[in-house]
Formats: C-alpha cells, structure tokens, sequence
C-alpha cells in the first residue's frame, strides 16, 4: 500500500526529469522545486526502490561542480553540493556534533 502510493506520487517520469536536472548541474533544492517535490520525498522514495539511491548519487555525482573541493563541510553547506561525498561528510559532522 505504502509503496503504491509512493509511485503514484512520484512516478517514473517523474524520476527520470529530476535525474536529467541533476546530471545537467541543476541544484537539488531548485530541481524539486521545479517539479512540486520536496527534497524529503526524494531522499525517501529509496524505501520503495532500491536501485533509485544510486541513480540519485549517480545523477549528482555527473552534475556537481567541478570548481567545488567535494566531501567538505564548506561545499555541502554553503555550495548546497548533495554529491555522495559531500552528504557523508555533513553527516559525519552531525553525528559528532
């Protein structure tokens, strides 16, 4: 049930138009905005689908910002960077915080 209602919330064209933002460089805040998702719905729409997590680092590793030293505090919070590295390293932070 829980499922089902996650598809028919966020299908899968959906998911393909806010992976071709983020590939494109398209920040994810301004990407979900774009397409009336929020940034929670995303993150947690890998409950349901398992292989979606990795698109969804794949697609943000293909689009993040050369210029930007990745997996630092400073280009998660104040770049907005959401790549793999940069999530982990915030949550690292937070963990220790």
């Amino acid at each position: 049930m829980a499922s089902a209602l996650a598809e028919a919330t966020f299908p899968p064209s959906r998911r393909a138009d806010l992976l071709r933002r983020l590939a494109a460089g398209e920040h994810l805040t301004d990407a979900c905005r774009a397409l009336g998702l929020s940034v929670h719905r995303v993150y947690r729409f890998r409950r349901y689908d398992g292989a979606w997590g990795e698109q969804l680092d794949a697609a943000l590793t293909a689009g993040r910002d050369p210029e930007l030293a990745h997996g630092t505090e400073a280009a998660y919070r104040h770049a907005g960077c959401r790549c793999p590295e940069c999530r982990a390293v915030h949550d690292a932070c937070r963990r220790t915080a």
